[in-house]
């Protein structure tokens, strides 16, 4: 004799195969109801496993119980949790019971979702856990996310499973290999769950996974530090290594809110440190936090001048040829002026097999023995001011560069030649 389970995953396999999945057409097909159909669809995908089977034994578990459970606790480890002190108690007391296990220790709301800190036991919605891992995340001083209870640190096997963060590897309609974020809890893969944990709308996943993978950054140097700076120090999130790619702040935050996680550069954003003594929370700023390879940066830069406007720029972190903001080309290298096309961009650079605009030389710095490609005499409207000549490379110096021949000048003026 089939038993409830046994009908029930009969349903569910036909109504998998029907078009669309549409409970209209596939009941047309049985001869239950449209309801009963619903019923039944909701408890094989929403009920926990362990009390699936205990549908089979009325004095178990009733389909009116296991209703209950689905739509108002979506954790199958609440659900078990809820379930054992339920059955205990008479069947008309049973649903005040699960919707008193709706309540937020944190925020008193009622909610279907909730985490089980492992940690001490203790519940906490699914909700107020996300908004606290993002704001560990994006605070600015940085420390690892702890149970709101007993302090202790959360794992990251944790945070990346209620994230969905897991990557897997399907195919997509187009029939092309695509990777995929997931969790290992296929109630937290649903759309529902997703938008009312992050309620970030149009990409809630996108952005759950992102800040998943800015915490793992984050968490990875800021245990760099040793256990005694970080006592003693504020570490955060270097604003120069975000600045240095994104230019401000609210285009980093909005790649973070859109973008998948594999277009970010993660393993580009590095944690500076202040010294607590120096700082106490409330005045502390984001330029304060500075990470080694950006301050040895601004230790080690080399400030140049363009030749055609005066705008100071600092050394580049790439290419040697620079584009100003005035619109003309300069060699950061020798200083010299170029034209913006390919004997400019590649050809000034190029002084042998390996050579290019990356390197630290170019034909002037070199003296090369074949065409340099600079130009002597600019008829631009800055230099036309300076009857063609560049103005002088030293810092703040008004003066054009003093003439050695014709179209041929030096780098400095006459009056800094002295």
């Amino acid at each position: 004799m089939n038993t409830l389970t046994d009908e029930i995953d009969d349903l569910y396999l036909r109504y998998l195969s029907t078009p669309y999945n549409s409970i209209s057409d596939f009941s047309k097909t049985t001869n239950k109801s449209r309801p009963v159909l619903k019923r039944y669809i909701m408890i094989k995908e929403q009920l926990s496993p362990d009390l699936y089977p205990l549908l089979n034994s009325r004095k178990k578990m009733t389909l009116a119980l296991a209703e209950l459970l689905c739509k108002n606790l979506c954790n199958h480890e609440h659900q078990e949790n809820v379930y054992i002190e339920a059955i205990k108690q008479p069947s008309k007391e049973r649903k005040a019971i699960i919707l008193e296990n709706q309540m937020c220790m944190i925020c008193c709301a009622s909610t279907s979702s909730h985490e089980m800190m492992t940690c001490c036991g203790q519940w906490i919605c699914s909700e107020c856990f996300f908004q606290t891992l993002v704001k560990t995340t994006t605070d600015l001083a940085f420390h690892a996310l702890q149970c709101a209870f007993c302090r202790q640190e959360i794992s990251l096997p944790t945070l990346k499973n209620f994230t969905g963060s897991h990557l897997q590897n399907r195919y997509d309609h187009r029939n092309r290999l695509q990777t995929y974020p997931i969790s290992l809890d296929p109630w937290r893969n649903s759309r529902k769950w997703i938008n009312n944990t992050s309620k970030h709308h149009r990409y809630d996943q996108t952005y759950m996974v992102n800040i998943y993978m800015l915490y793992e950054r984050y968490l990875k140097g800021y245990l760099e530090y040793p256990e005694e700076e970080r006592s003693t120090h504020h570490i955060g999130k270097c604003n120069g290594c975000i600045e240095r790619y994104y230019r401000t702040y609210d285009r980093f935050d909005e790649d973070i809110h859109m973008k998948r996680y594999n277009r970010i550069p993660f393993d580009r954003f590095h944690m500076g440190s202040v010294a607590k003594d120096c700082a106490n929370d409330e005045a502390l700023k984001a330029e304060m936090f500075v990470c080694k390879g950006c301050r040895d940066r601004e230790e080690n830069c080399v400030i140049k001048r363009c030749p055609h406007c005066g705008i100071k720029s600092i050394r580049p972190d790439g290419c040697n040829f620079v584009q100003c903001e005035c619109r003309n080309y300069w060699c950061f290298v020798c200083n010299k002026r170029l034209p913006g096309n390919h004997e400019g961009h590649n050809v000034h650079y190029w002084i042998g097999n390996g050579s290019s605009p990356y390197d630290d030389d170019c034909r002037v710095s070199t003296n090369y023995e074949g065409e340099s490609f600079v130009i002597d005499n600019c008829g631009c409207r800055y230099c036309r001011v300076r009857n063609g000549a560049p103005i002088c490379a030293t810092i703040d110096c008004p003066h054009p560069a003093k003439r050695i021949s014709e179209n041929k000048y030096q780098l400095v003026c006459e009056i800094c030649d002295n």
